[in-house]
């Protein structure tokens, strides 16, 4: 059995990938390519920002992000710190991106519109984020229109 298909958290997980071929492609999103290693320093630069910032295991960061070069890094950063992602379609109304960010009780929001956290602005790291992230910690909050048009918040662990 492979590492990687042990029960642990996403971010144990993507570390046994790291480890098993630093230098194979991880993410490819238009021109740009990321290997392991690539991917792992990037995503290690804003979970230890988000450490900077004193969010800790269970705050809720929303991404507000077209899918990009930029996303995978961006939530895989937010797992690694301990945090849980929350995604915000850009495209949302205000309202339904405010009633989201309330009920949630986002700590942060990441956006490169100007309005929150650019991840562009985040340098990448070798440092590991000092969080331990267990399997059974929380790691995303979907939010659907559910039956009523009100969106509900569906809570996803890393397992």
């Amino acid at each position: 059995m492979s590492a990687v298909t042990a029960i642990g958290s996403i971010s144990q997980c993507f570390a046994a990938r790291v480890s098993e071929g630093p230098s194979r492609p991880a993410v490819r999103a238009g021109d740009c390519e990321f290997s392991y290693a690539d991917l792992d320093a990037r995503s290690n630069g804003l979970a230890r920002e988000l450490q900077a910032r004193r969010l800790v295991a269970g705050d809720r960061v929303a991404v507000r992000l077209a899918r990009t070069d930029l996303l995978v890094p961006t939530i895989l950063g937010i797992l690694k710190a301990g945090c849980v992602y929350v995604p915000l379609d850009p495209t949302y109304p205000e309202a339904r991106t405010r009633s989201i960010l309330d009920d949630c009780s986002a700590a942060l929001v990441i956006s490169d519109d100007g309005d929150g956290l650019d991840p562009n602005a985040v340098s990448p790291s070798n440092e590991s984020p000092t969080a331990i992230v267990e399997p059974d910690a929380l790691a995303c909050i979907v939010y659907t229109s559910g039956s009523t048009g009100t969106p509900k918040g569906v809570m996803q662990t890393h397992a």
